[in-house]
């Protein structure tokens, strides 16, 4: 059998091992607690903190996007419940429970569309279906994104499809200067904002998007600042299309705009104590140890902590450095650099590093191949 061959047949195989190890995990969760049950959910959310202030009947995370999300997709203005997230991500869940009347599907679709994303992008960069298969691999055994699969609905997964998004539209857009490929990626940010803070990722975004686009030397400082604006000219426009539902129920402009005002002085006036936490990503990461914002600020682990993390962290941060003079891998120094900083600066829950940790698994298996393919190929 050919070399080709041997290495088309292995990258099938790992493609399948990722697949399958995904829906493994997923399965082997009862399937019964991702059933929806709208009298269970609306009983635990109004006993709950979110209605009854110091209750001692706490709701997750999941359980609030999943009522929120519900409630949204039947026709509850979206500013009623939790309106401290924007409410895109929560229509997803809520029309996963409309079609499959379950909140957790389409959590599982959009895991599954991130793996095919970061095989194009890795295959567009190396044409090599090995590497491509690599990358899906290392992502599809992170812990960070299994916990998004097992732990649904989250949000951070809905960002990822986003962001992986974006940076196809870049990719394309940086290969064959189409308008369309900016458009398109306006829209995707749009989409992105509307998942989770405002106000912090739209400053994200203009630290990320404002160091890639003043990385490419082939325009005016003029041209930087337009491509950039209208980027997130767009972006905003999508932003508030998402709150379409808030419209209906006679909600205007100026409402919108103070409703964003709110959503800004609920994070800004919270007792956190922020300085305590700035860089907590980094022991996190390093030796399982990050600080929690509760009495005393302890440091606490976590329990889906891998021995990988620091490993991809490292071999991730060196790439980018090798790669510091490639215009293309660019668009992923950028992010990582601006993402870094916004997680320096922030309170975090571990599943923040996903964000992290997938874009340095992409450029980390895009090195891999910069110094091993010649190994797989040659005859």
């Amino acid at each position: 059998m050919q070399k080709s061959n041997i290495v088309f047949m292995l990258s099938l195989i790992i493609l399948l091992s990722s697949i399958l190890w995904i829906a493994i995990v997923f399965f082997s969760q009862s399937t019964n607690s991702h059933i929806f049950n709208l009298k269970e959910f609306e009983k635990k959310y109004y006993e709950s903190q979110w209605s009854i202030p110091n209750s001692k009947k706490p709701i997750s995370d999941e359980t609030l996007y999943t009522y929120a999300g519900y409630k949204y997709i039947t026709g509850t203005n979206p500013i009623l419940v939790n309106p401290e997230a924007p409410p895109l991500g929560k229509y997803i869940i809520g029309l996963s429970i409309l079609l499959f009347n379950q909140q957790s599907i389409l959590n599982i679709v959009a895991g599954l569309f991130c793996l095919v994303f970061i095989y194009l992008i890795i295959y567009v960069i190396t044409s090599s279906i090995f590497y491509s298969s690599i990358g899906v691999f290392l992502t599809s055994i992170n812990t960070l994104f299994i916990d998004q699969l097992i732990h649904t609905p989250q949000l951070e997964i809905f960002q990822l499809f986003f962001l992986l998004a974006i940076f196809i539209c870049l990719i394309q857009y940086q290969r064959k200067k189409q308008i369309i490929w900016l458009i398109s990626t306006g829209m995707l940010l749009g989409c992105f904002f509307s998942i989770k803070a405002f106000i912090l990722h739209f400053f994200l975004a203009i630290l990320w998007f404002g160091i890639y686009f003043f990385s490419q030397n082939k325009l005016t400082y003029k041209k930087n600042v337009v491509k950039l604006g209208f980027v997130l000219l767009i972006a905003m426009a999508v932003f508030a299309a998402t709150y379409l539902g808030y419209f209906f129920h006679g909600g205007t402009l100026r409402g919108f705009l103070g409703v964003q005002k709110w959503i800004a002085l609920f994070y800004q006036d919270s007792q956190i104590d922020k300085i305590k936490l700035l860089g907590s990503y980094i022991p996190l990461i390093f030796v399982n140890k990050w600080r929690f914002w509760s009495k005393g600020y302890p440091f606490i682990s976590y329990s889906s902590w891998s021995v990988w993390w620091p490993i991809l962290y490292m071999m991730g941060i060196y790439s980018l450095y090798i790669f510091r003079k490639n215009k293309l891998l660019w668009l992923f120094i950028s992010f990582v650099i601006a993402y870094s900083l916004f997680l320096f600066f922030i309170p975090i829950f571990p599943r923040y590093l996903l964000l992290l940790f997938v874009p340095l698994t992409i450029i980390s298996t895009i090195f891999l191949h910069t110094k091993t393919h010649k190994y797989l190929y040659e005859k």
